[in-house]
This record gives structure tokens, sequence and C-alpha cells, in this order.
């Protein structure tokens, strides 16, 4: 059996700090988000900016887990795979192929996401649009696009639910 945990509740330590923490506590795994303090870019049911994710720092990142025998079986991407906004969802949808890039560079082969969340401005999440009819054919629409670029990057797709 191996043990790991989710990088996100962490973003007060660097991945160094982290990795190591990972392995004073005999952790084999870890499932990688990229919000440490040297590496501030996940934003849940968002996107971020991939530009300074070159080749060499992804592989920075990745070396402060593996050189301390901690694997990186998956990174979390989580972004909103169901916006109503098809633009928005278009973007995202980008930002999901610019992170395959970002895991094949750091030697990593699945992605993790969720379905994502309606955001209603000034409210906040609309967990009833979210789970809504409405919803499900985005989800498809999302997903149909991300099997076909997954199969050209060669990485599998995990969702929870």
């Amino acid at each position: 059996m191996k043990i790991g945990l989710a990088t996100n509740g962490f973003n007060n330590l660097t991945n160094d700090e982290m990795a190591q923490l990972c392995a004073d506590n005999k952790l084999d795994c870890v499932q990688l988000f990229l919000c440490q303090k040297d590496s501030n870019y996940w934003r849940y049911n968002g996107r971020h900016s991939t530009e300074k994710l070159t080749t060499a720092e992804c592989q920075r990142i990745a070396n402060a887990y593996r050189s301390r025998g901690i694997g990186i079986p998956s990174i979390g991407i989580y972004t909103n795979l169901i916006e109503p906004n098809e633009a928005e969802r278009a973007q995202n949808i980008q930002h999901f192929a610019e992170m395959m890039r970002v895991a094949n560079d750091m030697g990593i082969r699945i992605l993790a996401t969720e379905c994502g969340s309606v955001i209603v401005p000034g409210k906040g999440r609309d967990l009833s649009a979210s789970l809504s009819e409405d919803a499900y054919p985005r989800l498809m629409d999302s997903t149909r696009k991300l099997v076909d670029l997954a199969n050209k990057h060669d990485v599998i797709l995990v969702f929870e639910s």
C-alpha cells in the first residue's frame, strides 16, 4: 500500500519544504497542485498562466519530490468544465490542454479534475445550476474535447464526483 496526499492544503510551503515534509512523514506520493509558495499557479474552478511553467521549471518542481523518493502519480487541474459561458469554457479547455504539456514536462501521466461549479457573481457557487440537466451537455462536450487532447498528449484523465 502507498500513502500520499494532495499538496493543495499546504500553500504556505515551497515545493522543497512540502517534499521534505512528505519524506519526513514517510509518505510515498503526492497529487501535485501547483499552489506552493514557489509555484503558486493553481486556481480552483479557474485557470492560471502557464507562461512561467517552462520545461526547466516543471522539472525543478518535480525533482523537489522525486529527489526525496516521493512519487507524483497525478496533478490536480480542477478547472470549470461546466462553465455556461462558451468563450470562458473554451479558455478553460485550452488551459487544461496547456496543463497536459506541463504534466508531460513533469513526467506525470494522470490529470485529475472534477466537473466544476457554476459561479453566480456576488453569490458564489450555485449548486442547483451546477447539478442541473443543462450542465450535463456542457460536461459531455468538454469531456469529448479533453479526451481527444489526452490521446494526443498520452495522458489519463481522472474525474472525481
